[in-house]
């Protein structure tokens, strides 16, 4: 019985492992395609921001609209998408998918993202009795991760292998050759 019991929960397992690879971007998408890279790359704060200014979208009107678009060709791998923005190279790879159910992604420039997606009903025109379900997508919170290397993530705990940071360096020396391994719990 026990035998029974726990190949059942193994094969549960291997299907739902086998759903979530089978999702495109480990499941950041909008059915089933990348999400546009101006969307993503207009959520990230300027440094000289200090923070977040465009915390949430909705994707189904940013994916092809005029203030995403742009008429560079995008290249898409299994989980990263990159583009040209305004004359600079972006791309964004997804890590994971926490627990909780934030998706982790790398942009360019060594930044690590929390994005959440969201179904919602919104109400396009307040005038009007319609309401209209779309999805949202929403930046929880972001860091730099100076001398990145790669990441994974497991559970809701986010792995980071670097190289060895040196702020008091000059800018080509600041990554060292040794690597080290960095772990944050992420929380929704």
């Amino acid at each position: 019985m026990i035998k029974k019991v726990l190949s059942t929960a193994s094969i549960i397992t291997i299907i739902a492992l086998q759903a979530q690879a089978a999702q495109p971007y480990k499941g950041f998408n909008l059915n089933g395609q990348a999400i546009n890279p101006v969307c993503i790359s207009k959520m990230r704060p300027l440094i000289s921001d200090g923070g977040i200014i465009v915390k949430s979208i909705v994707l189904e009107q940013c994916q092809n609209s005029d203030w995403a678009f742009h008429d560079k060709p995008i290249s898409t791998t299994e989980n990263k998408v990159t583009t040209e923005i305004e004359g600079e190279n972006f791309s964004y790879e997804v890590i994971g998918k926490t627990d909780s159910g934030l998706f982790i992604v790398h942009h360019t420039g060594n930044n690590i993202a929390a994005y959440r997606i969201d179904k919602q009903t919104i109400k396009p025109d307040l005038l009007k009795p319609e309401t209209k379900k779309v999805h949202t997508l929403t930046n929880v919170g972001e860091s730099f991760v100076p001398c990145f290397k790669s990441a994974k993530v497991k559970g809701n705990t986010l792995i980071v292998e670097k190289h060895v940071y040196d702020p008091n360096a000059s800018h080509a020396q600041e990554c060292k050759d040794e690597t080290e391994t960095v772990k944050y719990k992420i929380k929704p």
